[in-house]
């Protein structure tokens, strides 16, 4: 048999098409599309499945099933403390879906209305908090039986700037959320979510387009890392620019996944397709053009 030829095999999907990759350890998993995947998360609760949101305003998942929720793009999603699945993009779009893994139904998307309609490019969700960011917006949203309320915290003198990631840091007791986005723009609300502080130390001339935890990625490969006493950054060196990253892996748009490590950024492995999305709960779940999504256990290193 030709190497690299799509044959049907078990992989760690439950009843899902994986096709190996030689010797590279990663399955592709057909979801039934052929355009661009924006955001990916996986789904425990669905037989270890997923959600991949797609151009045209759609999520789909491992079984090729597909929602059209929104006429507009969807540019990102995140899963909070109580087994919601969020996705939000432009147009002030945002919607969650709940998974009960106890009962055999499909899921239901439910839109949430927050009272604005511009761009959205990143979300993080927790137990008492979902805050959405986007070209100057910043919202925060609390739920209270059962409805949900949003509010814009004072808006800082400079305004929100192109906020393009958040994320939440910190313990239930300590938590603090952080955002970045273009021209260098920072902001920290130390005690939850209500107000919200410029951060210096960013270089202006580069736009930080993806947050993950304390790790923000910039243009040309620039990363910087938040902690108490301010931001570390290291420049960048390649010809390539960050386009995702999640639990300390980042994919480029050289096409490579890698990870951070004792010498810096390490190349681990060259997709034969550009990656857009990824997710790193249970290995890596990736996803990026013409509908291609992905399973890797890193184990291997090498290129396609």
């Amino acid at each position: 048999m030709a190497r690299g030829a799509k044959v049907l095999i078990p992989c760690s999907f439950a009843l899902v098409a994986c096709y190996p990759w030689g010797r590279a350890g990663i399955s592709e998993i057909d979801v039934g599309v052929d355009v661009r995947v924006d955001a990916i998360i996986f789904v425990p609760e669905r037989n270890g499945g997923l959600f991949a949101a797609v151009s045209g305003g759609a999520v789909v998942d491992h079984d090729g099933q597909r929602w059209d929720l929104s006429d507009h793009a969807l540019r990102a999603s995140s899963t909070d403390d109580l087994g919601r699945y969020w996705v939000c993009g432009d147009h002030g779009y945002l919607a969650f879906t709940d998974i009960d893994p106890a009962q055999a139904v499909e899921p239901t998307w439910f839109p949430v209305t927050t009272g604005d309609e511009r761009d959205l490019y990143a979300i993080v969700a927790d137990t008492d908090h979902v805050v959405v960011v986007g070209d100057e917006v910043l919202l925060v949203g609390t739920e209270t039986d059962g409805a949900w309320e949003w509010s814009e915290p004072p808006v800082p003198s400079e305004g929100w700037g192109r906020l393009r990631g958040v994320s939440q840091l910190g313990s239930d007791d300590a938590k603090v959320f952080l955002a970045v986005g273009h021209n260098g723009r920072a902001l920290l609300s130390p005690e939850g979510a209500d107000t919200w502080t410029p951060v210096d130390g960013l270089d202006p001339d580069i736009d930080f387009n993806h947050l993950c935890g304390n790790l923000a990625l910039g243009d040309d490969l620039v990363r910087a890392w938040w902690t108490a006493d301010g931001w570390s950054i290291a420049s960048g060196d390649g010809d390539a620019d960050f386009v995702g990253c999640g639990g300390g892996f980042v994919l480029s748009s050289d096409r490579w996944i890698s990870e951070f490590g004792d010498k810096g950024l390490e190349r681990l492995y060259r997709l034969p397709w550009q990656p857009r999305a990824i997710d790193q709960r249970f290995g890596l779940l990736v996803g990026g053009d013409s509908g291609h999504v992905a399973w890797w256990s890193p184990g291997h290193v090498g290129e396609y």
